[in-house]
């Protein structure tokens, strides 16, 4: 090899000042004599480590922060003259105390098992809430629907965690916990998906049951749904999980206009019969309904702009090196979805007091004074 050749290390600063237009990088001497547009890098540029090539290099480099810190690093072959170079060897990168996982992806596993953790124990919360209220019989199957998007939602967590723990520890992947993961995940949002469009066509809430075509309405959408997401979990080339992908946004679109509609359609029933009824008992869960629907708007106007606003704080806010952030922004936003509904549509509260008021005063007037 000759001595004018070299291997560097260059930390990203260093790469970005590596390439400066070329009359920034060439040295007058170094000027060719030809037109041809040629990048000669001179040895007066700064890198994080350097070292000659011979026959054997056996070097190591560890990142410091007098050397750059945490960054994104290259690695890069320089040879002075532009003579041909014959090289071959062993790369090898290894991150600090045994771990495994990429730099920004350290701290991601503690944060998905927080929010594997939130979930559950919200759920078990909501549960005693509802085992509360079956002994008064005001709990609802839509209330088991709830439960069961949320403990999904922390199963989900959970494998995606025992996955991440994998490769932390090992470094490879058996690809069995990814798709366990993925395929969970695929059924929880069916399940989301489907808590959304039951509450905005009044399940149990304004009617006990649903129409036919509703029925059938939302199958025909969980299975196809359930379909395109299986095949995207099984897709081997980008073209085509990006097609699944694709598909499968387009579907859930279509769904949510329908839950546009349908909740706004029921809010102003509610409020027509709200204008229509008298001062009665039977008013006050008109009202409870009145308000329960309400809040699902703004929540599931949240639910709309969320991931454009978590994308947006992600690329401008969050560190690059600091994905888990990104996650726990990611869950705390999902589950304050969870809770604002849980609470809008929780069993149904006692009426207020005014109602009470009302329904003595009438019992009142309906039982005369004995002679």
């Amino acid at each position: 090899l000759p001595n004018s050749s070299s291997l560097a290390v260059l930390s990203h600063g260093q790469w970005s000042s590596w390439n400066l237009p070329q009359e920034i990088l060439t040295l007058p001497s170094d000027l060719p004599d030809s037109d041809e547009d040629t990048r000669n890098f001179n040895s007066y540029l700064v890198s994080a480590w350097r070292a000659s090539l011979t026959e054997k290099l056996n070097a190591t480099f560890q990142v410091q922060e007098a050397l750059g810190g945490r960054s994104r690093y290259s690695l890069a072959v320089i040879s002075a003259l532009k003579e041909p170079l014959s090289i071959s060897g062993t790369l090898t990168l290894m991150n600090p105390n045994g771990q495994q996982l990429s730099l920004q992806e350290i701290y991601v596993p503690k944060a998905l098992l927080v929010a594997a953790c939130t979930y559950l124990i919200s759920c078990l919360a909501f549960c005693a809430v509802l085992m509360h209220a079956s002994r008064r019989g005001t709990r609802t199957s839509l209330h088991s629907l709830i439960a069961l998007v949320i403990v999904l939602r922390g199963l989900t967590l959970t494998l995606q965690w025992l996955a991440k723990h994998q490769v932390e520890a090992t470094g490879t992947d058996s690809g069995l916990n990814e798709a366990l993961w993925r395929l969970l995940g695929k059924v929880q949002n069916i399940a989301e998906l489907m808590m959304f469009l039951l509450i905005s066509l009044g399940w149990k809430v304004l009617r006990t049951s649903l129409d036919t075509a509703e029925v059938r309405f939302a199958m025909s959408i969980s299975a196809i749904s359930f379909y395109l997401g299986v095949f995207e979990v099984a897709c081997q080339t980008p073209s085509s999980c990006n097609g699944y992908q694709l598909s499968r946004y387009i579907l859930h679109i279509l769904c949510q206009l329908v839950v546009i509609v349908a909740m706004n359609f029921n809010l102003q029933k509610i409020v027509q019969a709200i204008a229509e009824a008298p001062v009665s008992a039977e008013s006050a869960k008109l009202y409870w309904r009145l308000h329960a629907y309400q809040t699902f708007r703004w929540v599931f106007l949240m639910f709309i702009i969320a991931p454009t606003a978590l994308l947006f704080l992600n690329v401008t806010i969050v560190p690059w090196d600091a994905q888990w952030l990104f996650v726990l922004m990611q869950e705390f936003t999902t589950w304050a979805i969870y809770a604002l509904l849980a609470f809008a549509f929780r069993p149904e509260p006692p009426p207020l007091r005014i109602f009470n008021l009302t329904q003595e005063v009438n019992s009142d007037h309906e039982d005369p004074d004995p002679a």
